[in-house]
């Protein structure tokens, strides 16, 4: 059984375009990229919403693509990879930056909408992490005891639910607290098909889900 001495599981970070925009900015068909000559003929608003932690980098590339094209404006909301493509779909943002790979059946009520499929670009690769407070002591963790933490099914077959830290070895007899992400998070989503093989989270008060990595981590450290 392999052990994590720091759980970091890969996670693609995806632009999700309108393929009419793509088209319009010099995109072609490979996906190549040439800025147009004459700048002044770029402008109008560009809409840009989804994952909290993605949406840092895009505000980078924005900050240099008004650089190229200074009479382009843009507005960002990133509210998590669902809403920012839920934006996307229902015409309220011109690109979409997810955690997640986009579904089938958003690319499917994509299609119904526009009649053609967005245009899915993977960006870079980032990381999942799992954090405990610093005094834990806990050393490493398997996939299977994390499934058998978070999930209600337990599909990577933990022979029972993990409720107290001493479960796991450490000497600290207490319960386990369990933090997330929101419902909104890409990154919750790949946690739970990656981790939990698409097993049911344990139901969790509202005060133990946060809308960013920051909030979550600040929570732990108390």
């Amino acid at each position: 059984m392999k052990r994590y001495n720091r759980c970091l599981l890969p996670i693609f970070i995806t632009l999700i375009f309108l393929s009419t925009f793509l088209s319009a900015t010099g995109f072609k068909e490979q996906i190549s990229y040439t800025p147009i000559k004459e700048k002044s003929l770029m402008h109008g608003m560009l809409v840009a919403s989804g994952s909290r932690q993605a949406g840092k980098l895009l505000k980078i590339w924005l900050s240099e693509f008004h650089k190229i094209y200074p009479r382009v404006e843009s507005r960002s909301s990133f509210e998590g990879s669902s809403s920012g493509i839920e934006a996307l779909l229902n015409g309220r943002s011109n690109i979409a930056i997810s955690s997640r790979p986009i579904r089938v059946k958003e690319i499917q009520s994509f299609r119904r909408l526009k009649g053609y499929a967005p245009t899915e670009l993977k960006v870079s690769l980032g990381a999942i992490a799992i954090y405990v407070n610093k005094l834990n002591r806990l050393e490493s963790i398997t996939l299977k005891e994390l499934d058998a933490i978070f999930s209600r099914e337990k599909k990577r077959g933990y022979p029972k639910e993990l409720k107290s830290w001493q479960d796991l070895g450490v000497e600290k007899n207490s319960s386990i607290a369990i933090y997330l992400l929101n419902q909104n998070s890409g990154i919750r989503e790949y946690f739970q098909k990656k981790v939990m093989l698409d097993g049911e989270y344990k139901e969790l008060n509202a005060s133990s889900e946060f809308s960013t990595t920051e909030e979550l981590t600040a929570h732990v450290a108390e």
